[in-house]
């Protein structure tokens, strides 16, 4: 739908005409059909809007509570939110203005967080510390889909690394767009079939004026066509330099702050904006004989839709969805012509997308919209909740069998929802992996998770008295002998008489005793 604070552009005139076209057609040929209007929050779009209103009156987001927050984004919805309504009504759109809905309305806002919690339950969204478009005026993660790419005319800045203990002094040469970056770096890489490069493998270079010693290492991602063939890796600020930071166990500095400046972690420039930094480091490297040359270089740049400033890579810790599991299921449909693109040209831009999906983003830094239903508990960890969470039990025991010990542990004290989570954490066997939990004579409904690294592999719910077997799918490498959870969600009052956990001919958990209600 149309964000609720807009108005009617050319792309909505075109889409609601085609929508009205087809609804009018539809009831011509005898079929109940009905069009529901609405409008959509748009987070980032409305709390931008809010704040520069805020920020005329002299008040600070930051010196409000959320909910000081909220009641100021509510009056600007109230007051602005009606025009693209109004204007639809005016264009004569055939909808059942009756059944007029808002995605944060309460049966929307519902919604919303039962299919959350449904897809957390099923394994389908996991939070984990990802590289994410951050953008860095809204203060928040981007998807994907809300980057546009824009050709931007800039520099290609040729840096010198020295190889440390060079007798000779030698240096080795790398091109860069972004030279604010290298107080991130910590490797260089090239390709181990370059020749020209092929004096560096081995070698250790010192990243300039920060006087870093960084090790060269070797991958066939480098393109040897490219700039001098040496790459700089920046593992906490660029998506290709993050993968191979994993693959090479390379260390990651964020050297930036959330707002784009640099951060103490940088150890230069300290609270400068990354694009005066680019300006000034251009002088110093020039200064200090480490600057080789400049180029003009023409490449793409990703700017937030919302608020069109250069987005920054981030590591940050987000809520994901899983995309693999829809994308089998949407790509078969269109690639069998059962859906049909037009123009047909599409069938090929709708197959790469599908073919080359990415988890999505969904959490945002916001205050304005749906807030995500997990609640951290006092012992640690958290747990996801439509309802949100009242008390915990108090105590439970718990043995270890075999040659595994268990840890039953319990989180003690009130908690800000209606819920109660009961947590077994052990340690998966060196000796064999667990393939299966069981839970049974529960009094109430009650949801099971088996958590392995922080993910849920698998989940179940069932009733009172019912017996839930929850069997994980086949171990990821790398399982053995690492933390690993059993998490119980329990309904209303009630608890659990029974858990236990196979692993390979053994029982790793055998608790028994009814769980006490706080």
């Amino acid at each position: 739908p149309p964000n609720v604070t807009g108005v009617l552009h050319m792309g909505h005139m075109l889409n609601n005409t085609i929508q009205d076209i087809l609804v009018r057609r539809a009831r011509m040929e005898g079929k109940n059909a009905c069009w529901v209007p609405g409008t959509d929050h748009a987070s980032i779009a409305t709390e931008a809007k809010v704040v520069n209103k805020l920020a005329a009156q002299g008040i600070k987001k930051t010196d409000l509570t959320r909910d000081e927050f909220l009641k100021h984004a509510w009056d600007w919805t109230e007051e602005h939110g009606g025009i693209i309504l109004k204007q639809l009504r005016k264009l004569g759109a055939s909808c059942d203005w009756d059944r007029t809905a808002f995605t944060m309305d309460e049966e929307r806002s519902k919604s919303v967080l039962k299919v959350f919690v449904d897809l957390y339950n099923k394994g389908l969204i996991y939070r984990g510390v990802r590289m994410v478009n951050w953008d860095p005026k809204a203060l928040t993660a981007l998807s994907d889909e809300e980057v546009i790419y824009k050709e931007e005319h800039g520099k290609l800045f040729y840096l010198r690394y020295k190889v440390e203990g060079d007798p000779e002094g030698r240096y080795a040469v790398v091109a860069t767009t972004r030279p604010e970056t290298i107080m991130g770096d910590t490797a260089m890489c090239i390709n181990p079939n370059d020749p020209k490069n092929a004096w560096l493998k081995g070698k250790k270079v010192i990243v300039p004026l920060v006087n870093r010693v960084i090790p060269v290492i070797e991958d066939d991602y480098v393109d040897i066509e490219f700039g001098t063939g040496c790459l700089k890796v920046t593992p906490a600020h660029d998506v290709n330099d993050y993968m191979l930071g994993e693959k090479y166990n390379l260390p990651s500095i964020d050297i930036f702050n959330d707002n784009g400046t640099l951060s103490e972690a940088a150890g230069l420039y300290i609270g400068m904006d990354r694009f005066d930094v680019r300006k000034q480091i251009e002088k110093d490297l020039d200064a200090a004989g480490l600057l080789e040359k400049t180029e003009a270089y023409t490449n793409k740049v990703g700017y937030s839709e919302r608020t069109n400033v250069v987005i920054e890579p981030k590591l940050s810790m987000q809520w994901f969805l899983k995309m693999q599991h829809f994308a089998d299921m949407a790509l078969p449909p269109v690639m069998n012509d059962e859906l049909k693109f037009y123009p047909a040209k599409y069938k090929n831009t709708y197959r790469h997308w599908m073919e080359n999906i990415k988890d999505w983003c969904i959490s945002r830094q916001l205050w304005w919209g749906h807030r995500i239903p997990a609640y951290f508990l006092p012992e640690g960890g958290y747990g996801v909740e439509a309802q949100g969470f009242h008390g915990l039990p108090h105590h439970a025991e718990g043995n270890g069998i075999g040659k595994v010990q268990v840890a039953v542990q319990i989180g003690v004290g009130q908690v800000d929802a209606r819920k109660r989570i009961l947590v077994f954490k052990f340690q998966m066997p060196a000796y064999g992996l667990l393939h299966a939990a069981a839970v049974g004579q529960a009094c109430g409904p009650f949801v099971v998770e088996f958590v392995m690294r922080g993910e849920v592999e698998a989940g179940g719910d069932a009733g009172p008295g019912e017996h839930l077997l929850i069997v994980p799918e086949a171990p990821g490498e790398g399982w053995v002998d690492h933390p690993a959870e059993i998490r119980v969600f329990f309904h209303e009052h009630g608890g659990v008489h029974e858990l236990k956990a196979h692993g390979e001919g053994e029982i790793i958990i055998d608790f028994e005793g009814e769980v006490g209600v706080q």
